[in-house]
């Protein structure tokens, strides 16, 4: 299996836990409503329908750093804050995915207050970092619009 499709399968995963996450959001509204008690999260306006948060926050990018490892590998180190964590993972997976890199590995990790920490090892040149983070960025620039 390559890392696209295992990049792939890791998006399709976190989107069915995200459908399945509504789910259950919504099957407690509901017995919430049935014992009388009301949702903090969501609003009610002034025709008495719930309104819910939108579905997706945008992704902000708090630092992004690539630096050479060895002869043909750069490292990118991305800091990310969105409301919703599942979003920014989300959000840059598609990202990276749209990029068609050479990722020979990648880790993320959850930090406290809404941040996300990417980092990726890609194959390639080091004279290439340069050019890569102007296209990552210009990636997470193009998929917030969209």
């Amino acid at each position: 299996m390559d890392k696209a499709s295992i990049i792939k399968d890791a998006i399709n995963y976190i989107e069915s836990l995200q459908k399945e996450e509504s789910r259950i959001v919504s099957e407690i509204e509901e017995l919430e409503e049935e014992t009388g008690r009301h949702d903090s999260n969501s609003e009610i306006d002034s025709a008495g329908v719930k309104a819910q948060s939108p579905p997706v926050s945008p992704l902000q990018v708090v630092e992004l750093r690539g630096a050479s490892v060895g002869e043909k590998t750069i490292i990118v180190s991305l800091t990310s804050c969105s409301k919703r964590r599942e979003d920014a993972l989300i959000q840059i997976c598609h990202v990276f995915e749209l990029l068609n890199l050479k990722i020979i590995t990648a880790n993320l990790t959850a930090l406290r207050d809404n941040l996300l920490t990417t980092t990726i090892f890609i194959q390639g040149e080091e004279e290439e970092k340069d050019v890569l983070l102007r296209k990552i960025e210009a990636a997470i620039s193009e998929y917030r619009k969209s």
